[in-house]
């Protein structure tokens, strides 16, 4: 008996450090299982950070126009301050000034200026044949309405172009007639919305033919167009 007594306590104590080693391990095991958790709550808590973020090529600031809104609204909106600048400076009576005299210079609206890459200046025609050879095709249109002279002026703002053509009609009749063909199906325009600009004298009306802006403004015997492009 004396000699089964120290085996039997060995065993005891075996079984006792066994049980101790099992929640040893049962306790790293369930730690373990806690930072596999915390770090799965982490990637959750990174991810969920990340928010989408706007699109900037829809709305891309430029520094050639300017300002917060859109490449495409900049340029509208320096193709209606033109207008508007336009059409106040013609006189609705007419002149007997040149035409090309009327022509805006640089930076009357702010950044637009000579476009020195055409090294034409302002060129300007007062019979069919020379104001044909300047827009490069048919006169026909506004010879029949009655056309006096003719002036265009290529500009130009960081990448962004504009073109202005400007004529003097014998009558504001005329003027407004060549107007209202533009505005309806002339030159290409039948696909186009076009909405009034506000706040010009008789009318004036743009619209969008990607990837350019059209404008149309007639005052008295004048009328003019302008194409603005913003790509």
């Amino acid at each position: 008996m004396r000699r089964l007594f120290p085996l039997l306590l060995c065993g005891a104590l075996a079984w006792i450090m066994a049980c101790s080693d099992d929640d040893t391990d049962a306790d790293s095991g369930a730690a373990d299982q806690k930072v596999v958790a915390a770090d799965k709550g982490a990637d959750k808590a990174a991810a969920d950070k990340k928010v989408a973020l706007p699109d900037k090529k829809v709305v891309q600031p430029d520094k050639a126009t300017g300002g917060d809104m859109s490449v495409s609204d900049a340029v509208k909106a320096d193709a209606i301050a033109f207008v508007k600048a336009l059409t106040t400076a013609l006189p609705s009576a007419g002149s007997t000034k040149k035409v090309e005299t009327f022509v805006l210079g640089d930076n009357v609206v702010k950044g637009w200026v000579e476009d020195a890459a055409k090294g034409k200046g302002v060129e300007s025609g007062y019979t069919k044949k020379d104001i044909e050879a300047i827009i490069n095709g048919s006169h026909d249109p506004y010879d029949k309405e009655g056309s006096k002279g003719f002036a265009k002026q290529d500009y130009k703002k960081g990448a962004h172009t504009m073109i202005l053509f400007l004529w003097q009609m014998n009558t504001a009749a005329g003027a407004k007639k060549m107007f209202d063909k533009n505005k309806k199906d002339g030159e290409d325009n039948a696909g186009i919305t076009f909405k009034a600009i506000p706040g010009v004298k008789d009318a004036a009306i743009i619209g969008d033919d990607k990837p350019q802006w059209k404008a149309y403004a007639h005052i008295g015997p004048y009328i003019f167009k302008i194409y603005a492009s913003y790509l």
